[in-house]
């Protein structure tokens, strides 16, 4: 168990399912993967996260796998609990105890679904993958896969398919937090306008006191807390404000200043209880382009950057520290953006350029040639990629596509 948090008698915690996990290739998805036949042999194990074409036999693979693993839970009375799968090449359905959960399409973005009817205390979760694999010459590609569908660094018959990102169990109260994001409207020297919108998940009407905390993260300064009384009602909520701070310090590029940055929590709490709790690193800037010349918090900027591909074939295995290094050579370069070229990078990507000061230049992963057919796809995943993105402040610039298909 992981990020375990005591409130009141609510128990907030992140309970890790990763570790091993068991795979089976197959032509064909149906019931027989549920049900008390499904065969004993041909399961291959793998440690998650991970993409099935590190393992040898899965090498060329492309196509449809199953996964599964088993857990224990112990519920708790009066809490909702929550399957966050972090992000799968490509698309997927999802099954607790033979329960349809759903299911979703797109590789770069974690999506969660409402388990606690379904937990018992022996539990099996199953996921149907698919992961179509590379586009070949006069073909259209099948998935927002952006680099990964075709770029020619990448071998003959790669395929990152598999559960890439974490996977695990979130509990709460009787009300969480569905997403957030904050922006910086104004920015007059040390005064900032900001703005707050959230959509908050409740199981019964109840009135809550929703709490936004902002404590100086990489530099001593002032804190800062904001209160809103919030009435639920049962399903989703949405709440929205714009408050003013006085005495902020602004992010910068790391050539003009520094990267100030602010531990920023939002938290539901209902009389001593606190239902539901999450954090960012938010810095207070401001981006524009005024007749396409780059201005940050009001002041043009030289960019000076170049493209930013993926650090390692698979992106499952890139760590932290390989993202330091790289930082470090865009700096000793005297870079101070990045274009993340027709790709999704891992969080901890996302969190370093935030603390190094760097902006990101962030691209859609929309490969050339893909057909337009599926619009409501296309836009859906473009809403993922802002509500994963939006509360970081190194993200400046977002395009959807690099290519028409129509140049000459």
């Amino acid at each position: 168990m992981r990020g375990f948090f005591q409130g009141g008698s609510i128990v907030l915690a992140k309970i890790d399912l990763n570790g091993t996990w068991e795979l089976h290739p197959v032509a064909e998805f149906s019931t027989l993967w549920l049900s008390e036949e499904v065969p004993d042999e041909g399961w291959v194990q793998q440690e998650i996260p991970g993409q099935w074409q590190e393992l040898e036999p899965f090498s060329r693979y492309a196509g449809k796998m199953v996964y599964r693993r088993n857990f224990n839970f112990s519920p708790e009375k009066d809490q909702i609990y929550r399957l966050e799968i972090g992000g799968v090449f490509y698309k997927y359905r999802v099954y607790l105890n033979n329960y349809a959960l759903g299911g979703r399409e797109g590789y770069f973005y974690p999506a969660t679904f409402n388990i606690t009817p379904y937990l018992k205390a022996e539990n099996q979760l199953i996921l149907e993958v698919e992961s179509p694999g590379r586009k070949t010459e006069g073909t259209t590609p099948q998935a927002l896969t952006g680099i990964f569908a075709g770029h020619p660094d990448f071998p003959e018959g790669f395929n990152p398919g598999g559960l890439w990102r974490p996977v695990r169990i979130l509990s709460s109260g009787p009300a969480f937090i569905e997403r957030w994001h904050l922006c910086t409207n104004e920015l007059t020297g040390d005064e900032a306008t900001l703005s707050l919108k959230t959509e908050v998940y409740a199981t019964r009407e109840a009135e809550i006191m929703v709490q936004l905390q902002f404590t100086p993260h990489n530099f001593d300064g002032q804190s800062y807390q904001q209160e809103y009384v919030l009435k639920l009602q049962q399903g989703s909520n949405s709440f929205q404000t714009s408050f003013r701070l006085q005495g902020v310090r602004s992010w910068q590029t790391w050539e003009r200043g520094r990267p100030y940055l602010y531990r920023t929590t939002l938290t539901l709490k209902a009389a001593s209880q606190t239902w539901d709790q999450t954090e960012c690193r938010f810095g207070i800037r401001t981006f524009t382009l005024d007749n396409l010349i780059p201005c940050l918090n009001g002041e043009r900027l030289f960019v000076k950057g170049s493209n930013y591909l993926p650090p390692a074939q698979y992106l499952s295995k890139v760590k932290a520290e390989d993202y330091q290094a790289e930082i470090d050579l865009l700096q000793k370069g005297h870079h101070n953006m990045v274009r993340c070229y027709q790709h999704l990078e891992k969080p901890e990507f996302y969190q370093a350029m935030d603390a190094a000061g760097l902006l990101v230049w962030q691209d859609f992963p929309l490969p050339a040639g893909y057909s337009f057919t599926n619009l409501t796809g296309i836009l859906q995943q473009v809403e993922e990629m802002y509500n994963l993105l939006g509360n970081h402040p190194a993200v400046g610039i977002w395009t959807i596509g690099n290519q028409s298909g129509y140049e000459q």
